[in-house]
C-alpha cells in the first residue's frame, strides 16, 4: 500500500516555499525597525526643541515692555541645541510701542543636516 505525499502534510517544495516567505517578511520587518527608531528620536528632538523655544519666549515675555527693544537678540546654547530670541516689530500697521514679536529660533545637528524650530509671541503694552 502506497501513500501519497499530501495526505501526511506538505511536501518539501511547499515546505521550501513557506520558509522562504516567511524570511523575507521578517526581513522586511528587520529593515524597518532602523528607520522607526530613528524616526522617533527625530521627532522627541523636534519636540525638546519646540518646548524650548516656547520656554525661552515665555520667559522673554516677563520682561517688561518698555525695557523690549525692536533689533535686540539673545543667544545661548544649551546642549545639544543653540538658541536665540529676537524682538521684532510687531505686524504691519501697528506701532512698535503697542505690539512686539518674539521670535525664538532653537537649532540642532542631525545625521541629514541642520534642523530649527522657529515660534513666535506677540506681546503688547496694555497702558498706551
Amino acid at each position: 500500500m502506497m501513500r501519497t505525499a499530501t495526505s501526511r502534510g506538505g511536501t518539501l517544495l511547499e515546505l521550501i516555499v513557506c520558509v522562504t516567505l516567511l524570511g523575507l517578511m521578517v526581513t522586511f520587518l528587520l529593515n524597518l525597525l532602523p528607520n522607526s527608531l530613528a524616526m522617533l528620536s527625530q521627532a522627541q528632538t523636534r519636540y525638546q526643541a519646540s518646548k524650548l523655544a516656547r520656554s525661552l519666549l515665555e520667559q522673554e515675555a516677563t520682561t517688561p515692555f518698555n525695557q523690549l527693544t525692536v533689533g535686540s537678540n539673545v543667544s545661548a546654547v544649551c546642549a545639544p541645541f543653540n538658541t536665540t530670541v529676537w524682538v521684532l516689530q510687531g505686524p504691519a500697521g501697528t506701532a512698535p510701542s503697542y505690539l512686539l514679536d518674539l521670535r525664538a529660533t532653537v537649532q540642532w545637528q542631525e545625521r541629514t543636516g541642520i534642523r530649527n524650530v522657529t515660534q513666535d509671541l506677540l506681546v503688547h503694552n496694555l497702558r498706551t
